[in-house]
């Protein structure tokens, strides 16, 4: 091999992997301020969801953007952006914006987002997230371990706002990886998905604004799409006398 054939393969590979560089680790740009980009995006990928009006773009991190909208039938959803192969594109999308969890890294539960989008009609004031252990006795021999019930209330209001995100709270995040460490104790294996806990349950319930029990199912009872992607996680109704304890409400 000549010299000069050398340094063409030498150029060649630093070419290309300053390609790869640039196509898979740069940093993200900034997401588009264009609402007629943003609804021809949300079309693009799911064409039944039919934006007539996009009513934010939140930034949850550099490489996530949340984008509520309106559709022409006016159901009030959420669509899901993720800067991949240097590009914004829609990863899913809720044609109604039931409750749902946004784990941005399946393997770390400080990166869940609660995320909605809920129809201004219910007249809802507000939104409790919760998160149950159910209670547990193990024995083993003449020992015994009790685990108590767990039951973390986060609350959130609707007054401002039909739509909005809550990331997940520190404490429920450390029982969510001491639980995870509990279940793989002795086995050489690593959580890949915290969401994917047994002894862990999330639920929610709404709070209508006269008090009253008008919530009206079809406004969370929509479709969706997902181009391969299983990090949107939706989360069950739950009602109140389900719960135990004074910090129902």
């Amino acid at each position: 091999m000549t010299k000069k054939k050398g340094w063409t393969l030498v150029g060649i590979a630093l070419a290309a992997s300053l390609f790869v560089y640039w196509f898979y680790f740069s940093p993200p740009a900034a997401f588009t301020s264009s609402e007629q980009e943003i609804k021809e995006g949300i079309k693009s990928a799911y064409p039944k969801s039919y934006p007539a009006k996009i009513q934010d773009a939140i930034p949850v991190d550099s490489g996530h953007v949340l984008v509520p909208f309106v559709s022409k039938a006016n159901d009030y959803g959420l669509s899901y952006w993720v800067w991949r192969n240097h590009r914004w594109t829609v990863a899913g999308i809720d044609t109604k914006g039931a409750p749902s969890i946004w784990k941005l890294r399946k393997d770390d539960p400080s990166s869940y987002y609660y995320v909605w989008n809920l129809h201004p009609k219910n007249h809802l004031k507000s939104v409790d997230f919760y998160m149950l252990k159910d209670r547990s006795f193990q024995s083993s021999g003449k020992t015994g371990e009790y685990t108590p019930h767990v039951q973390m209330k986060k609350s959130v209001s609707l007054q401002e706002k039909s739509y909005g995100l809550l990331q997940m709270p520190e404490q429920w995040s450390i029982l969510m990886e001491q639980t995870a460490r509990e279940i793989t104790a002795g086995q050489r294996m690593e959580i890949a998905d915290f969401f994917a806990n047994p002894f862990l349950d999330f639920r929610w319930i709404p709070n209508s604004e006269s008090g009253e029990d008008r919530f009206s199912v079809d406004t969370i009872n929509g479709t969706g799409y997902t181009n391969h992607y299983s990090n949107i996680q939706e989360i069950g109704w739950i009602n109140e006398s389900e719960l135990e304890g004074p910090s129902k409400k």
